[in-house]
């Protein structure tokens, strides 16, 4: 009887990384999608300061990525963050909250940062548009 249930916890992971697989991919395909679509963001018609920050930090972190591809994901998730962040009162709340209440809490663990991972040889965003997507 253990076995079994072994078995059918194997078959439950891996029906559970399959789907992780497909969601993924799907995701992928959606931020891919909304790169085409979004402008660039021009700082000087950001309204909030803190959209300006959310800017930069999005650029340092974009130099440092080794992956290009990723970094191309990264920068539309970014970009949609800023755009929301700037242009939507409720959504602008939220994040504030979110991190605040991380500083507050002074608990956050910072993961140490893997170096196979950062690159200082900076991002070109040409690099990425029209590539297919890397399958991991």
């Amino acid at each position: 009887m253990l076995e079994l249930r072994h078995c059918l916890f194997e078959k439950q992971n891996i029906l559970a990384r399959l789907f992780h697989i497909e969601l993924k991919d799907l995701i992928k395909k959606g931020l891919e999608l909304m790169a085409k679509r979004m402008p660039e963001i021009d700082r000087k018609e950001l309204e909030r300061y803190n959209s300006r920050i959310l800017l930069d930090v999005r650029n340092e972190m974009l130099t440092l990525n080794l992956d290009l591809v990723r970094a191309g994901y990264l920068k539309t998730i970014f970009d949609f963050v800023i755009t929301l962040y700037d242009s939507d009162e409720y959504y602008s709340q939220r994040l504030d909250w979110v991190l605040e209440q991380i500083i507050k809490r002074k608990d956050w663990k910072f993961e140490s940062l893997d170096p196979r991972f950062w690159s200082n040889q900076g991002f070109d965003p040409k690099l990425w548009e029209g590539k297919e997507v890397v399958k991991e």
